[in-house]
């Protein structure tokens, strides 16, 4: 270009300035994002988290986090000399505390096996699709949550993927969440049924109800039985029976006419229907 010197140009001047200007730029703001991280670095001796880890599915929606109720308190655990902050899900469904091993491991990382802290329990854990939650033993910790006083629950060991679980009980103790109920009645103060003995034999059982082991029972009104249209009269022969029997059967057969379930036949008159006779003896050799 004429009339145009280098040394005196001032495009130039802004071509240079420009990148020594960014480069300024991104090293300033590369060092604060240094500065921020080392104090996110920062931890405590003294202190230790536990829970933070969440097993979720692998479809999670904003609609599913948001019935979840997590919160982070302070626990203190036996033979433990840090702070403890255990997340935990506060479920106002659940009966039970449950502590995954994971975090066991997090609180006592010197011992090889975790588990050796856990009292045995025989609790039968069973979750809301009926099926068992297997659980290794009992641990109870101090917890505290925010302003609240110190509160010792019962915590169950369990080898599971998902949250420590908080339980209802729990949960209103240390204020976590406020379970309110309205309209309903006091179900501590309703009087509880205690369940009829079970009756050990057949014996016992009929000196119970002796009325309903007497007779052949009557239901109430006449019962109407109807013959087909093209329905003939049938004389069926008699059965042969042992001659030992002939008294009892013929006792048999008093005892039901004078209860009605037979009439005797008229001997002068021929019956158009006659049935043979057929028994058998029953477990009270009746």
């Amino acid at each position: 270009m004429k009339n145009h010197f280098s040394e005196v140009c001032k495009k130039k001047d802004a071509r240079q300035q420009r990148p020594r200007s960014s480069s300024r730029h991104r090293a300033k703001k590369k060092q604060e994002v240094h500065t921020m991280q080392k104090r996110d670095d920062f931890t405590d001796e003294e202190y230790l988290d536990c829970g933070t880890l969440m097993m979720m599915d692998s479809v999670d929606t904003q609609e599913q986090t948001r019935h979840s109720i997590m919160v982070r308190i302070d626990v203190r655990a036996p033979k433990v000399t840090k702070k403890v902050k255990l997340k935990v899900k506060a479920d106002t469904g659940a009966n039970a505390n449950i502590l995954p091993i994971r975090c066991l491991k997090q609180m006592y990382p010197e011992e090889e096996d975790p588990t050796t802290v856990l009292q045995p329990s025989l609790a039968i854990l069973t979750i809301v699709n009926g099926s068992t939650l297997q659980q290794i033993g009992t641990l109870n910790l101090t917890t505290k949550f925010e302003d609240s006083g110190w509160v010792t629950c019962k915590f169950f060991g369990c080898d599971n993927e998902g949250p420590p679980i908080l339980s209802c009980d729990a949960s209103e103790k240390l204020g976590t969440c406020i379970v309110r109920v309205s309209n309903s009645k006091n179900i501590s103060a309703m009087k509880r049924t205690t369940p009829n003995p079970l009756i050990p034999d057949l014996t016992t059982l009929q000196k119970l109800y002796p009325d309903q082991f007497e007779g052949l029972g009557n239901l109430p009104g006449p019962y109407a039985i109807d013959l087909k249209k093209d329905a003939g009269p049938v004389v069926a022969p008699p059965r042969k029976y042992p001659i030992q029997l002939k008294d009892e059967i013929c006792r048999s057969l008093q005892e039901m006419g004078s209860m009605g379930v037979i009439k005797k036949c008229n001997d002068d008159e021929a019956s158009e229907w006659v049935n043979p006779l057929t028994f058998s003896r029953k477990a009270t050799d009746n």
